[in-house]
């Protein structure tokens, strides 16, 4: 006969067949139930068949846990999330003056030793002290701090020079002061936009630049607004001309015509509807083939009254005309 190891004792059986490593008529170390997982009692009381499964849970007016001394016993805490049901609790006088109620559970078993005031005082000591991984948190070199960092807090993000506040929920200074965030931009307002973009002829990384955002902003309120957009053919027309342009050579081409030529002729194309004047052909495209020509000869007239939209075969006729007219003369 053997006896439980757990201490209860009582005769354990013997093993019936092999099976968790015990032979066949092997005495087992544990009776079923009592195995070597603690179960003895803080106090070092075996856990017997038929002892009490829980500690009794209990206090007296005028113990002391920790910092705390019951005042009230016999409090009752609402459990969260159940309708039904509380804790049993105790209320208690922390050394600091400040009254509080905990419950029964949490007393006996040491987690709650102050109002709270105690778990202040160490991360304040933290600070001080500091090289424990919650003392880096606290002064803000490993994760989020915990209490407001010491120094001197940065300024308004909309450049206004205040001075932001300590965002105790979150955990971080804010951005922007009271009532700045959400300011009336430039770049918000039609009026600016229109102006920038179709009258100035500018570009939207030239205003996001400006305003201190990026392009995908501009872009958005854009569309907002309703403001339409220019083409890849108008966007970098007179971007890369004269000595923008990584061809110049310093200008030894033969260009008779206007710095803008190319956007003023599509204009006068957009007033033709893309039809020759002459023969009256109409295209959905016309690639090269539709020319701008100047009614008087000079090149440098630009005047919309004296432009006028040709195919190709009517452009090389009226030319041919116009030499017939110069020999003649």
């Amino acid at each position: 006969m053997k006896l439980c190891e757990c201490g209860c004792g009582q005769a354990t059986n013997v093993a019936t067949r092999n099976e968790n490593g015990y032979r066949k008529g092997e005495p087992k170390r544990f009776i079923r139930g009592h195995s070597a997982k603690a179960y003895l009692w803080p106090d070092g009381t075996p856990q017997a068949k038929g002892a009490p499964k829980r500690r009794t849970l209990s206090a007296e007016v005028g113990q002391r846990f920790g910092r705390g001394v019951v005042i009230e016993t016999e409090v009752m805490i609402p459990r969260r999330n159940r309708p039904t049901g509380a804790l049993r609790g105790a209320r208690l006088m922390c050394d600091c003056g400040t009254e509080y109620v905990s419950a029964l559970q949490a007393l006996c078993s040491g987690g709650a030793q102050s109002c709270g005031c105690l778990r202040l005082e160490r991360q304040r000591a933290a600070v001080s002290k500091g090289g424990s991984r919650e003392a880096r948190m606290i002064r803000g070199e490993r994760g989020r701090p915990i209490l407001e960092p010491k120094g001197e807090a940065p300024d308004c993000k909309c450049g206004c020079g205040g001075k932001t506040k300590w965002s105790p929920n979150k955990r971080r200074w804010q951005a922007y002061v009271s009532g700045h965030r959400f300011q009336d931009a430039p770049y918000k307002q039609e009026d600016w936009l229109r102006e920038q973009y179709i009258t100035k002829e500018r570009t939207m990384d030239e205003m996001a630049a400006e305003c201190g955002v990026v392009f995908s902003t501009i872009a958005f309120h854009m569309r907002k607004l309703g403001i339409p957009r220019r083409d890849m053919s108008d966007a970098h027309v007179g971007r890369q001309a004269g000595p923008d342009n990584p061809a110049w050579k310093g200008g030894v081409a033969k260009w008779h015509y206007a710095p803008e030529w190319k956007r003023i002729a599509r204009k006068i194309r957009d007033r033709d509807k893309w039809t020759c004047q002459d023969c009256g052909e109409q295209r959905v495209k016309w690639g090269i083939h539709l020319h701008v020509h100047h009614i008087d000869a000079d090149k440098t007239n630009n005047d919309p009254g004296n432009l006028i939209s040709l195919c190709d075969e009517c452009h090389q006729e009226r030319h041919r005309q116009m030499a017939k007219k110069r020999k003649a003369a």
